[in-house]
């Protein structure tokens, strides 16, 4: 028992002579000469080869490790020091210290990457043909090799070196954990010079097809942030109209992502798009994953510039619909803005023949246009539904949706009447509980009224309120539609007519009548 004890005591006492003797960390002098670049310091300490910081970083990283200093005027103000650099690399040629990587995976390349050292990237890769050819390709626990660090930083220059290094070395060019390339995070950072050093020195063009976070390829993400350059670039390799099919997780194409914005530089780039399409199986007609085209997004964006380059290359795209059975006329009317449905009907040639279409419920765009009202602005906004009635002479005010409502109908659902808000106050779509609205005629609250499910009992009732309802909203909307006709034929009319005699005066108003 004795003996057991003492043992276990002796182990003990081992351990904790070991465990103090083991040094945590970088000696401070070591790592203030390795953050100096300071050789005189570093060559006091015999053992500064084998010293490493508490994440295992080695002198190289430590002096490294730090980013480009500049000033105002872009200036790089704080260098490493290359003499530092080179007796490292030259005391340490045996002991590999160029390939030694840190608790993330980080070679001292991957450092001077990062962080811009255009110097020690140039050092280390003359040296790497001695230490091993392989440094290049080695990468850090992100899968990050040091031309995905130099791309993501925008290193152009260091960019450049790596892939003329590194030829077409298919390993140099592969996904990082997060599904990146080194040419997706050139596209992403809009640094054309990267991303074309990396196209020009890439043997298959096939990388430019690689689908990174969210499903986006290099032509999504140059599109997205408006980078032309990078955009000419990809549509300049043969499989340029297949690129512009591609589609991300969303289902977007380059094309859906381009008509997301209403900007000159981006109807630039549609043009440039629609230029290189394959015309016999155009981008213009694939959908999204809610059955969208680029059409109907840029409507829902306000592109009508856009939207017409669109209709004029394609007409016949303005038939698309979605999922929900919605044309273009639907997203219009959907929208926010009164206003949509009318500028894309004057900008948009074409657009006028949809104005009466269905969608999967039965709503024609003008059942949209009343249920989306805004409430803050409803007096301009019955207005502007006034103007849109009595200008479209085709619009089919009669037409009932899947609910038996017209666009009457939903104007009075609201619990505030029209005539009660002095013909201020547009009205929402029937909820689904098919809650039935009250009326100003009836002087019934909606409290009264309750749901139609309370009623089942009076079948009569239900089908007496129904067709009230129907014929107050169809009166409602005509009464609207005469408004703004009487109003504006009143402007523009002037007392007692014209003079319709022959003469110098014929033609002009007559303003008062002689008797």
């Amino acid at each position: 028992m004795g003996d057991g004890a003492s043992s276990s005591s002796t182990v003990a006492m081992s351990l904790m002579n070991s465990a103090s003797n083991a040094r945590i960390g970088m000696q401070r002098e070591v790592y203030e000469a390795a953050e100096n670049g300071s050789v005189i310091v570093l060559q006091q300490h015999n053992n500064w080869k084998q010293e490493k910081t508490a994440r295992q970083n080695n002198v190289l990283h430590v002096h490294l490790g730090k980013p480009l200093k500049k000033n105002r005027r872009g200036v790089v103000t704080d260098h490493v020091c290359m003499s530092f650099i080179q007796y490292v690399v030259d005391e340490t040629t045996d002991d590999s210290v160029l390939l030694h990587s840190n608790d993330s995976g980080d070679t001292p390349l991957h450092f001077a990457a990062r962080f811009g050292h255009t110097g020690a990237v140039q050092e280390f890769l003359a040296r790497a043909e001695v230490v091993n050819a392989g440094l290049l390709n080695k990468d850090n626990k992100c899968k990050d090799t040091a031309l995905h660090d130099a791309a993501r930083a925008g290193h152009a220059s260091i960019v450049m070196m790596l892939v003329e290094a590194g030829g077409g070395n298919a390993l140099h060019y592969m996904p990082n954990n997060l599904h990146e390339t080194p040419l997706f995070l050139a596209a992403e950072r809009g640094c054309f010079e990267s991303f074309n050093s990396i196209v020009e020195h890439t043997a298959d063009l096939t990388v430019l097809e690689h689908k990174g976070p969210c499903g986006q390829t290099a032509l999504h993400l140059a599109v997205q942030y408006r980078n032309k350059d990078i955009v000419d670039r990809i549509l300049k390799t043969e499989t340029s109209s297949l690129l512009i099919r591609v589609k991300n997780d969303q289902g977007e194409t380059p094309l859906h992502v381009c008509a997301a914005q209403n900007v000159t530089v981006q109807h630039t780039i549609m043009r440039a798009l629609l230029d290189h399409d394959d015309e016999y199986n155009s981008a213009v007609y694939i959908k999204d994953n809610e059955g969208r085209t680029a059409l109907h997004i840029a409507t829902r964006n306000f592109n009508f510039d856009g939207a017409r380059m669109l209709v004029h290359s394609y007409p016949d795209c303005i038939e698309m619909v979605d999922n929900k059975g919605r044309n273009v006329v639907h997203f219009a009317a959907n929208s926010v803005c009164p206003n949509a449905i009318t500028q894309l009907l004057r900008e948009v040639p074409k657009c006028d023949r949809l104005i009466n279409e269905k969608d999967n419920d039965g709503n024609t765009p003008l059942h949209l246009l009343v249920a989306t009202s805004p409430a803050l602005i409803i007096t301009n906004f019955f207005f502007t539904l006034s103007l849109f009635v009595w200008r479209n002479t085709n619009l089919d005010v009669w037409v009932f949706n899947d609910k038996n409502l017209t666009a009457g109908n939903i104007m009075v659902s609201s619990n505030n009447s029209l005539t009660r808000m002095n013909l201020r106050s547009l009205s929402k779509l029937l909820p689904k509980g098919r809650r039935v609205p009250n009326t100003a005629e009836g002087g019934e609250s909606a409290n009264t009224i309750g749901n139609v499910e309370n009623n089942e009992g009076n079948p009569e009732k239900i089908e007496k309120r129904m067709n009230h309802l129907q014929k107050v909203g169809e009166i409602r909307l005509i009464v609207a539609a005469l408004i703004a006709t009487v109003s504006f034929t009143a402007g523009f009319t002037l007392p007692g007519g014209f003079d319709q005699s022959p003469g110098k005066t014929m033609g002009l108003a007559v303003l008062v009548k002689i008797m």
